[in-house]
């Protein structure tokens, strides 16, 4: 099977390249004019287009049988044309209607945990839009919800990774509100195996998959089990009053040197887990869960 593939040099795409290489698969990943991809599977062919100028998509994935839609951001830089709206609706609807007129069926979609036509900031509104722009398409489609997913970044960014640096220099680890707010992390190993299955299982056409790992922790001991892959017992933390720090984080969203934006600290608050497991007993993955065993990355 030939398949094509946006957002592939990123975090999650170079697994899901990695995956679908090891299963037998052709991949064709889309680049944009100029830039110089550093890609997880050197076989790969590479195509040049933008998912924002649409003109450059049905040439891009003509001849292949399947899509693999994996762009999307997790901070807008308005300045540059770097919004939500533009990345996670607009892209889609590019992709999407490329891949009707070229005459390409089968289409995997990445969303995200929380996707809400109600949710609370643009990134949950917008993925909620995109995903409901594909529904109303003819193509056959499956949709991915993971929570906060972790794993070997290589040269990408991951959160595990970021968190550890800052536990690693500071004595204290500065914990927005109490803490108590709970994360389900997915490993990336299985978001990507959950992608290659989906094209085994006829099944799985039409469905909405939500991917979570098996363990619910709060954010405390999310921190402390990154923690322990660091050699320490316990993360020591203080608590900074959500009160205080919102509004703070809201006057300075418009720089990039703060590592978390307004819409971020409120998603981080409400919380991130699955309402089930379907997902994982459909495609006949057992997922690993967040422990320390799996952190291996970050002693490097």
């Amino acid at each position: 099977m030939k398949i094509f593939v946006t957002g592939g040099t990123g975090f999650v795409g170079s697994y899901i390249l990695k995956t679908f290489n090891e299963k037998g698969d052709l991949l064709r990943v889309l680049v944009r004019e100029g830039s110089k991809p550093k890609l997880s599977v050197t076989s790969a062919e590479v195509v040049y287009g933008d998912v924002l100028e649409p003109k450059t998509l049905p040439k891009a994935m003509e001849g292949c049988d399947a899509i693999i839609h994996l762009v999307g951001i997790i901070r807008e830089y308005p300045s540059k044309g770097v919004t939500f709206h533009a990345l996670h609706y607009d892209a889609t609807r590019h992709v999407v209607d490329a891949a009707r007129r070229v005459g390409i069926k089968r289409f995997l979609h990445m969303s995200a945990n929380g996707a809400n036509l109600h949710g609370r900031t643009p990134y949950q509104t917008t993925k909620w839009a995109a995903e409901e722009y594909l529904k109303a398409s003819n193509l056959d489609w499956t949709i991915f919800r993971p929570s906060v997913i972790f794993g070997d970044p290589f040269l990408n960014t991951e959160i595990t990774t970021q968190m550890a640096e800052i536990i690693k220099k500071m004595p204290v680890v500065p914990v927005f509100g109490n803490g108590k707010y709970q994360l389900q992390p997915v490993a990336v190993e299985d978001v990507a195996l959950a992608f290659s299955r989906s094209l085994d299982f006829n099944g799985t056409i039409g469905k909405t998959f939500q991917l979570c790992g098996p363990r619910i922790l709060t954010y405390i001991e999310f921190l402390n089990e990154i923690g322990k892959a660091l050699g320490k017992e316990r993360v020591k933390t203080f608590s900074i009053p959500l009160r205080l720090i919102k509004p703070i984080v809201k006057a300075l969203d418009r720089f990039a040197f703060l590592p978390v934006t307004h819409d971020q600290l409120t998603m981080l608050v409400e919380g991130n887990v699955c309402q089930d497991q379907l997902g994982w007993r459909a495609l006949q993955i057992e997922p690993r869960g967040f422990e320390a065993k799996y952190l291996n990355y970050l002693i490097r």
